[in-house]
């Protein structure tokens, strides 16, 4: 692991760039929520790891005409890195089926390296369901607090 400073909008926007067709093909409206600079001190490949693994998913469980929109928040010394989608969840059944449980969280295979990636980061996973349908898949992590370079 390699920590550096990593600005979210740039990797944000590399990763819309990434996606950005699959989603127009499945007529999924693709959007984030990023209205200050924000730079963590992370492993960039692990948080492109990260983010992809959850976009994909968001993506892939999100029906045609629905929206992925990526939320970024900080408070104090914590940014939360929410994805939000209007389907049933983020992880199919199919996955929930090989899921495991570890310390009351369950992990399907396509989320533990969302899981172990966070934890090296030095942050820790929530995932909530909406009652009306959608998921909300949010990461957090420590800010980052020295200089910007």
């Amino acid at each position: 692991m390699t920590p550096e400073q990593v600005e979210l909008r740039a990797l944000i926007d590399e990763l819309f760039v990434e996606f950005g067709e699959v989603a127009k093909k499945r007529g999924i409206v693709l959007k984030a929520n990023l209205k200050t600079k924000i730079v963590l001190h992370v492993d960039r490949v692990y948080l492109y790891a990260i983010m992809k693994n959850i976009l994909s998913n968001a993506i892939q469980f999100t029906p045609r005409g629905g929206k992925v929109t990526l939320y970024v928040h900080k408070k104090s010394e914590v940014v939360a890195l929410s994805v939000a989608n209007t389907s049933e969840q983020l992880i199919s059944e199919e996955q929930d089926q090989d899921a495991y449980m570890d310390n009351d969280e369950i992990y399907g295979k396509g989320s533990q390296l969302i899981y172990q990636f966070t934890e090296l980061s030095g942050g820790e996973v929530v995932v909530r369901h909406e009652e009306q349908g959608g998921s909300i898949f949010t990461i957090y992590l420590p800010a980052y607090r020295g200089t910007l370079a």
